[in-house]
């Protein structure tokens, strides 16, 4: 079965790169209409690499690699292989992540991270020198279910990111309290332009239930939703440091899950690392219920 590895033709392939990804990643939001954007973004970006198998024209494969930036991260590198099932076992991944690791090898990076679920996602990782090092808690929640927003702690409002003229205070208010996301490195923010582009303005980015909380003029919390269709990811979510232990997380969390639920939302999605003890106990209190786990896989480069 003769089998070419090529650069994707965003007009013909994206609808079959998407059933890809929605096939090994059932939980995250995919859509023709975010792949094209985030394409378009990237397309004169040579740091970043993209790949697809194809079989008789058919894609069958699909990878991704380079720069960890979605992480602010410039350490390491980042490599995303998805193999169709019908075609694993054929050595196909293999050839794919052969083209890519001279790629990510030729930047200053100490290793390059991927994450895996399920059984075959971890042998064909540990197969090619990739180690575990932490665990994701994926969590699925049908919004009809979820809990009753409590009252909003003393002093706090809420407004919607469509009520916050300046992006800008999102941007360093989330700044501020994103080196608290448990990782193997520090995360750190991108450039704001950067994160305007690849976050804010994204057609993902649902603006009508992303909420920031405002104590007074001050923004001390905010989460962050992306949707399409019916489904809704919670990103981020965080308050700052002098305001916590007032259950802010737990009052934004729920208010934005009414407000996508009004909104026609059905299903939200999110994910959690093990080690975070607080925040998985807020989404049971929502009524998330786990739905898989998804490992954090890093191979050395020096």
């Amino acid at each position: 079965m003769p089998i070419s590895i090529e650069e994707p033709n965003i007009d013909t392939d994206a609808e079959a790169m998407i059933d890809l990804s929605i096939q090994a990643y059932p939980f995250q939001l995919q859509s023709v209409e975010a792949l094209r954007y985030s394409t378009k973004k990237n397309q004169n970006n040579p740091d970043l690499l993209s790949l697809v198998a194809k079989s008789d024209g058919e894609v069958i494969a699909r990878a991704v690699a380079g720069p960890h930036e979605e992480m602010g991260n410039t350490d390491s590198g980042k490599v995303g292989i998805i193999v169709d099932h019908r075609y694993r076992g054929q050595g196909i991944g293999t050839r794919i992540l052969d083209r890519v690791m001279p790629h990510v090898s030729r930047f200053p990076f100490h290793a390059v991270t991927s994450y895996v679920t399920g059984d075959d996602g971890m042998r064909f990782a540990n197969e090619h020198g990739f180690v575990k090092t932490r665990t994701a808690h994926i969590s699925r929640l049908n919004l009809a279910d979820a809990a009753a927003a409590p009252p909003a702690p003393e002093g706090v409002q809420f407004r919607d990111f469509r009520q916050v003229d300046d992006p800008e205070l999102i941007f360093e208010l989330e700044s501020a309290v994103v080196s608290d996301i448990p990782a193997d490195e520090p995360i750190v923010s991108l450039p704001y332009e950067e994160w305007k582009s690849q976050f804010y303005d994204n057609p993902r980015n649902d603006m009508d239930s992303s909420i920031v909380a405002f104590d007074g003029d001050q923004a001390v919390g905010l989460t962050w939703q992306d949707r399409i269709g019916e489904r809704i990811w919670t990103g981020m979510t965080g308050t700052l440091a002098d305001h916590r232990g007032r259950g802010l997380a737990k009052a934004m969390k729920a208010r934005s899950m009414a407000l996508a639920h009004a909104q026609g939302a059905v299903v939200a999605y999110t994910d959690n690392d093990a080690s975070n003890a607080p925040m998985l106990a807020v989404n049971r209190w929502l009524g998330y219920h786990p739905y898989v786990e998804q490992h954090t896989v890093v191979r050395s480069l020096r």
